[in-house]
């Protein structure tokens, strides 16, 4: 190198990270609702939608309160989806 240049940089530079991995169907957790209460989550399926956002189909509850729900990210949360279809009973 010449006098008052710095030499060249040797280390190369970190691998960028990989990606989180997918979650596991059947996976299992506790979940906080807005109103304090605690309900067991149970992931059914992970996918992405046709906005690019990555969803999850996930079991709420449990025995009589067990319900499905869709969550998907938005602006850094999760956040639940509403249904595509509208039943009625």
């Amino acid at each position: 190198t010449l006098p008052g240049t710095p030499a060249p940089a040797t280390a190369s530079a970190p691998p960028p990270a990989a990606p989180a991995p997918a979650p596991i169907a059947g996976a299992e957790t506790l979940v906080t609702t807005e109103d304090g209460r605690q309900l067991p989550a149970r992931l059914l399926r992970s996918y992405f939608a046709a906005s690019g956002r990555e969803c999850r189909e996930v079991l709420l509850g449990s025995g009589l309160e067990e319900r499905s729900s869709v969550i998907c990210a938005q602006d850094g949360a999760w956040v639940v989806s509403p249904p595509l279809l509208g039943g009625r009973s």
